[in-house]
């Protein structure tokens, strides 16, 4: 009686090696797609938030220093400012309501002059040009910095990544209680 013993195999066949690339091309023709619209997605999700953030760190500002600070929208999409009312003689900022011919200054309060925007993420507005909202200091968004002046009507700021149109967008509502929302939407709904 001879024992034969089974070696193993040291390789595998052409029919394994071609199942394993074509599992690989399957995979890679689903992600790779998929992974440009999550970025897209992600980078329209991204400038909402600086977006709000910067409205909400206005609003509270006009809170607790009790002065007039105002949002101006770029009407190209470049980007957007944040800035104080302060006295055009003294540069202090003005506190409550009494506005004086020399309060005439606006100083940014963010770390730049101008929040820029990624150049791949194109911004429209709804009311189209964007109004400057300005924040007074009992916290209400009104249309000028001029004693009882009206409330902004609601602002839509629509971000979406120019390049991929099967990504997401974002769009931040700014109303006149200054509560801004953000939520998600499909570009083909708009």
């Amino acid at each position: 009686m001879t024992i034969r013993f089974l070696t193993p195999r040291c390789g595998t066949t052409a029919m394994e090696a071609l199942c394993i690339v074509l599992i690989v091309a399957v995979m890679s023709s689903i992600i790779v797609p998929t992974a440009g619209s999550f970025y897209a997605t992600e980078q329209s999700y991204a400038a909402a938030s600086k977006l709000t953030a910067d409205i909400r760190l206005a609003r509270y500002r006009a809170i607790e220093y009790q002065c007039y600070v105002r949002l101006t929208l770029d009407n190209t999409g470049a980007g957007w400012r944040v800035e104080e009312l302060c006295d055009s003689v003294t540069g202090d900022t003005v506190e409550g309501e009494a506005i004086l011919p020399t309060h005439n200054r606006w100083i940014s309060i963010l770390d730049e002059e101008m929040r820029e925007n990624d150049p791949s993420i194109n911004i429209s507005y709804l009311p189209d040009p964007p109004q400057l909202i300005f924040f007074r200091p009992d916290g209400l968004l009104v249309s000028s910095y001029t004693f009882n002046a009206p409330p902004i009507g609601i602002q839509q700021v629509v971000f979406n990544f120019s390049s991929d149109p099967d990504a997401q967008g974002a769009q931040v509502d700014i109303t006149p209680a200054g509560v801004i929302e953000s939520k998600a939407y499909y570009s083909a709904d708009y």
